[in-house]
C-alpha cells in the first residue's frame, strides 16, 4: 500500500491505478465472499425469527413472504416485491420457454404492473424508450472509440476520464440490454398469443 502512495505522490497515477485494479482482482474472491455473506445475513435473521415461538400469525406470514423475496434475490440478484415475483414467474410459465427468465427480468421496468394477468402483460416501449436506447448505443460506441484513443495516447492524466467513460459505457449498455429484453419480450408475447 505504501508503494501505491509513493507512486501517487510522485505523480505516476497510471501505475497506482493499475496497482489498485490488480489488488481488487487478486482479492476478488474474498470480496465476493464477503458480499455474499452480507446478503445471506438478512435471510438467516428472518429464518431464525420464524423458528421463534414468539412470532404471531400476521408477522409469521410477513416473514415467510420476506424469506421468498430473499431467496429470489439470492438466486437472481434482483430484489422485487412478492407480487412482482409471482407475476414474472407466471409470465415465464405462459411463455413456455420462448424467452429465458433473465431476459424477462431484464425487461421488468417496461412491464406495466397494473395491466398484468396470466397470458397478458402490457410491455410499454414508448418513443422516448426507443430514442434513449439508440442514444445509449450511439454514446457507447463513441465512448469506446474515445477510450481507445485515450489509452493509445499513454498519458496518466487520462486515467480518471477513462474510468468514468468505462463506467458510462457499462451503464449505457445495461440500459440498452433492458430495452432489447423488453423488445424480445413483446415479440415473444405476441407469438405466444397467436
Amino acid at each position: 500500500m505504501q508503494e501505491i502512495f509513493k507512486y501517487l505522490e510522485s505523480g505516476d497515477y497510471k501505475f497506482a491505478f493499475f496497482a489498485v485494479i490488480f489488488i481488487i482482482i487478486v482479492n476478488l474472491r474474498n470480496i465476493l465472499t464477503f458480499i455474499d455473506e452480507r446478503k445471506k445475513r438478512k435471510l438467516n435473521i428472518i429464518l431464525e425469527a420464524l423458528n421463534s415461538a414468539n412470532i404471531s400469525g400476521v408477522l409469521e406470514k410477513h416473514l415467510r413472504e420476506e424469506v421468498e423475496v430473499e431467496y429470489f434475490r439470492l438466486a437472481h440478484g434482483v430484489k422485487l416485491e412478492k407480487n412482482k415475483i409471482e407475476k414474472l414467474l407466471s409470465l415465464k410459465a405462459f411463455l413456455k420457454g420462448r424467452l429465458p427468465f433473465h431476459l424477462i427480468l431484464g425487461a421488468r421496468k417496461y412491464i406495466n404492473n397494473n395491466e398484468f394477468s396470466y397470458g397478458h402483460a402490457n410491455v410499454n416501449i414508448g418513443v422516448f424508450s426507443i430514442i434513449g436506447a439508440l442514444f445509449n448505443l450511439f454514446t457507447s460506441i463513441i465512448l469506446v472509440m474515445m477510450i481507445y484513443v485515450l489509452i493509445d495516447t499513454d498519458t496518466s492524466k487520462n486515467i480518471p476520464l477513462i474510468s468514468v467513460a468505462i463506467i458510462q459505457v457499462i451503464f449505457a449498455l445495461y440500459q440498452f440490454y433492458q430495452f432489447l429484453a423488453a423488445l424480445l419480450l413483446k415479440v415473444a408475447l405476441k407469438s405466444a398469443a397467436s
